[in-house]
């Protein structure tokens, strides 16, 4: 993970590594591509998020929530 600076909000939002997936080439992209769509959801929800609204903890607790959809490991 990098270095950042200040106090970042962290949040732990795992899957599955489609880098571990055997197969075909087929199947290899297909793992990839459906990594890149959970990726994608997950920022869609994140940037959703209205931070105006949201104190620390309720932000913490939307982080959490967002690593916890669909697709989570």
């Amino acid at each position: 993970c990098p270095g950042l600076l200040g106090s970042p909000h962290k949040a732990h939002w795992g899957w599955p590594d489609p880098a571990d997936v055997t197969g075909s080439e087929a199947d290899v992209d297909a793992a990839f591509e459906e990594t890149w769509r959970l990726l994608e959801m997950r920022v869609r929800a994140f940037l959703s998020l209205d931070r105006a609204t949201l104190d620390e903890a309720a932000l913490q607790v939307a982080l959490a929530n967002i690593g916890t959809m669909e697709g989570a490991a």
